[in-house]
């Protein structure tokens, strides 16, 4: 599934009847937290809503994840 187009998981939501996000229809491509994160218009990149005017795209919660903590 992480390779996946948009399409086939959309086709895959539709198959399986499966519940969506309702920030999807307001223009949130990308759903993170609450702070960092907004609907993007059309033309801009789905990952555009995501920590705008900072030099980074993901909260960094995951970054971690392979360090010896």
């Amino acid at each position: 599934m992480a390779a996946w187009t948009r399409d086939q998981v959309q086709e895959y939501i539709k198959t399986h009847d499966l519940p969506v996000n309702a920030l999807a229809s307001q223009g949130y491509r990308s759903i993170g937290c609450q702070p960092c994160t907004r609907p993007v218009t059309d033309g801009e990149s789905e990952r555009a809503g995501r920590w705008t005017g900072f030099d980074k795209s993901e909260c960094g919660i995951h970054t971690f994840l392979g360090s010896n903590i």
